[in-house]
């Protein structure tokens, strides 16, 4: 007799259908700044400085209601990370960007967020590959049960 037990399924369409409509977290932007993220620093780097000021932004929407989530990743790509020469924090960003979601909330149904480049359109079609491709492995890689592309 196997002692091994069958793991629970999710499904995010039945997820969707048994609570729709659902409601989104907003934007952690107001939040952190609020807490102290300077206006001009990209929100993404909160997830390598100022971690407990993500897991208390995720916990403040939850505490309103809200069952859907998005990581704090939107521009978290080589190509604007190479402007501020921290390329080499590209997975380390994508990968907190959806364990402190984890940490902070559990298992709730999460958006990996992905952004647009400001210099998107100036991309060879073999570059749009090495810029996207990265940060989707990531969040999938970490569990997001879907993709959000904003701005393109």
């Amino acid at each position: 007799m196997s002692t091994e037990s069958t793991p629970p399924t999710f499904s995010l369409l039945d997820w969707l259908q048994e609570h729709a409509p659902v409601f989104s977290e907003g934007s952690l932007v107001p939040i952190l700044q609020k807490f102290g993220l300077p206006e001009n620093q990209p929100l993404y780097l909160a997830n390598l400085e100022q971690m407990d000021w993500v897991r208390a932004a995720y916990k403040s929407y939850q505490r309103v209601g809200a069952d859907f989530f998005r990581t704090n990743t939107a521009g978290a790509n080589v190509l604007e990370l190479t402007q501020q020469g921290i390329e080499d924090r590209e997975e380390a960003i994508n990968n907190n960007g959806m364990a402190l979601l984890r940490e902070a909330l559990g298992r709730v149904v999460s958006a990996g967020l992905l952004q647009q480049a400001e210099s998107h359109s100036e991309l060879g079609e073999h570059l749009v590959e090495r810029v996207y491709g990265p940060p989707i492995v990531y969040l999938s890689d970490t569990g997001a049960d879907l993709l959000w592309a904003e701005g393109f």
